[in-house]
């Protein structure tokens, strides 16, 4: 559409204060005089019912093809405020203006005033979008990881009508949990432990038809975007290719490392086991001790087993009280007389978990309010008690679990570490080495990079890349210093800085299999919406609710800047370098 087709209604809205704080006829003068809209109009409220059909009805008799809705923040009421044909500018006036100055003066009028001149020319300059996606595009969603969560996120995308490519590195389905025997209550009324869920989830998954079952699979390569990722598979040996909207990575957890816990008699005796070995106890049979075979009369669980330690994983693992309870209970099912001590810093069974708490007290397990300090080879606990402000040895002991916490699998640790290549790796201006330049495939002759910045030790991924995205950023999804991918989990949950790709499950954050199952849906609707998005040349961004379409300067777009050294970083004015912007 071209400047001259342009016809912008501006339509001002004076409710939430609006019109209190600023002189609405002043700006609507400013509109359609200085800014030469070609209507304006005033409302106390929009986006009522009233104010919607006003709307309507003036674009329809002032042909308008674009709106600058002069009112709240573009991120609410954004449904309310699109119509067909029409490019709609939102111009902040409520939250950016008079909510934070004083009302009543020229500063916020002025304030008020460059928002719709902005609003204005920024509908003169846009136009709706008129471009999808270029070439082969692809709806079906990959979901890499193939336990709880990846198959929970394989058929809510079923249930959603897209297909999807479930791939596992290993021989079979259901991760960690499928040998479990129960698992935590996700059901009223919460107070006993349930039947696993992952052997039915399997058969599920199986007998979908829109879910492809990858097995023993990697994922060797990804590259693309939203809509158009090619994806190269490696199947025992054999690579095969394929092309998806979007991924979810659900590559789970696994155990901390118990033998770095040897102050907590880990190593020291057999009879010291820790939460996940003793599930597979449950999973074999009657618990028997590992030292003689006999039943256990005695246990005690010693939580945060290097959890919320600076020396180990700093952060809680959100399940551990409530598995050593679901044990407890286990233990004391299979033979009431066996005494059971759970021994917590801080026991942390939020929500439903609190009835589980209760109904484990009922059941005899003994709740001791201490923090181990360490664990001998002949299983005492010691651990000092916050009541009686002394340390007190927990002697008899038959066994002892160690409630050890999750690290997320945000790196495949089967394979050998990948290192990051000089053009994977992250540059900026002040790390040009004019000594000893690198030089970088794919560009021209000539063209060099600087060195590669030294990243903290905390922050170098430990393990193969799970997706080996084949990026100048580098072959990992960003992950923090703790090894959870990079995203904001409450504001921008699922969200890594790959835009279509999406974390699900306790490789996000530590959570329970509830949590993680509404996780698993929550990341597959971020990848259909992003498809959509793409598909319909929408902006992919969560937040954004500006679908105007810019003209891109293709020549000035990049992602690289070639910079000539100046005579005092070089002496040769003939060298250029790449910098990473």
């Amino acid at each position: 559409m071209s400047d001259e087709e342009k016809k912008i209604g501006v339509y001002l809205c004076s409710g939430c204060g609006i019109g209190d704080s600023i002189d609405m006829d002043a700006t609507a003068g400013l509109a359609t005089g200085e800014m030469k809209a070609a209507t304006c109009i005033q409302h106390n409220a929009f986006c009522s019912a009233a104010g919607l059909e006003l709307l309507k009805a003036d674009m329809a008799d002032n042909a308008i093809n674009s709106a600058v809705i002069a009112a709240c923040s573009q991120r609410v009421m954004t449904e309310k405020f699109q119509f067909d044909g029409i490019n709609v500018i939102r111009t902040n006036l409520r939250e950016q203006v008079v909510w934070c100055q004083p009302p009543g003066v020229e500063d916020t009028q002025m304030m008020a005033d460059d928002q719709v001149r902005m609003g204005i020319t920024q509908a003169a300059l846009t136009n709706l979008p008129t471009s999808g996606a270029e070439g082969e595009f692809s709806e079906i969603v990959l979901v890499v990881g193939g336990g709880f969560v990846g198959m929970s996120a394989a058929i809510e995308a079923s249930k959603a009508g897209a297909k999807s490519i479930l791939v596992e590195r290993s021989d079979k389905l259901g991760g960690m949990i499928a040998n479990w025997s129960k698992v935590n209550p996700d059901d009223a009324p919460y107070r006993e432990p349930q039947d696993n869920p992952v052997p039915a989830l399997i058969e599920q998954v199986n007998g979908d038809a829109n879910i492809t079952v990858m097995l023993n699979t990697v994922v060797a390569e990804t590259s693309g975007m939203p809509g158009q990722f090619t994806i190269k598979f490696s199947q025992g040996g054999t690579e095969t290719q394929d092309l998806v909207g979007g991924i979810v990575v659900a590559t789970g957890w696994r155990p901390y490392d118990a033998t770095k816990l040897g102050h907590l008699g880990y190593g020291a005796s057999p009879d010291v086991v820790t939460n996940v070995e003793l599930e597979g106890m449950f999973a074999q049979g009657p618990v028997t001790r590992k030292s003689d075979g006999k039943a256990p009369k005695t246990v005690a669980f010693v939580q945060c087993a290097g959890s919320r330690d600076p020396a180990h994983l700093p952060y809680c693992s959100s399940v551990c009280c409530s598995q050593s309870i679901k044990h407890a209970m286990q233990l004391i099912e299979a033979d009431p007389d066996v005494m059971c001590y759970v021994i917590f810093d801080e026991l942390r069974t939020p929500g439903t978990a609190e009835e589980f708490y209760r109904s484990a007290q009922e059941k005899g397990v003994i709740f001791v309010k201490g923090k181990v300090s360490g664990v001998g080879a002949d299983l005492t606990v010691t651990y000092h008690d916050e009541l009686i402000g002394d340390d007190i040895p927990m002697e008899g002991l038959d066994m002892v679990v160690l409630a050890t916490g999750m690290v997320p699998n945000s790196t495949n640790v089967d394979l050998p570490t990948t290192e990051i290549s000089a053009e994977q790796a992250i540059y900026s201006k002040d790390d040009i080495n004019p000594n000893s330049p690198i030089e970088v495939a794919g560009y021209k002759e000539g063209v060099q990079a600087p060195a590669p910045i030294e990243r903290p030790e905390s922050e170098v991924p430990q393990g193969a890349s799970i997706l080996n995205l084949q990026y100048r950023q580098g072959p990992h999804i960003p992950m923090l210093a703790d090894g959870f991918s990079d995203s904001h989990y409450i504001c921008f949950p699922y969200e890594t800085r790959r835009t279509g790709i999406y974390t699900a499950g306790p490789v996000r954050r530590p959570m329970d299999m509830g949590e993680a199952q509404l996780d698993a849906g929550g990341a597959v609707l971020k990848v259909i919406q992003a498809v959509n998005n793409v598909r319909e040349g929408r902006a992919v961004h969560p937040r954004v609710g500006d679908l105007s379409y810019p003209k891109f300067g293709l020549d000035q777009c990049t992602n690289v800047v070639v910079a000539r050294w100046n005579a005092r970083s070089a002496p040769s004015t003939n060298k250029k370098t790449v910098i990473r912007s």
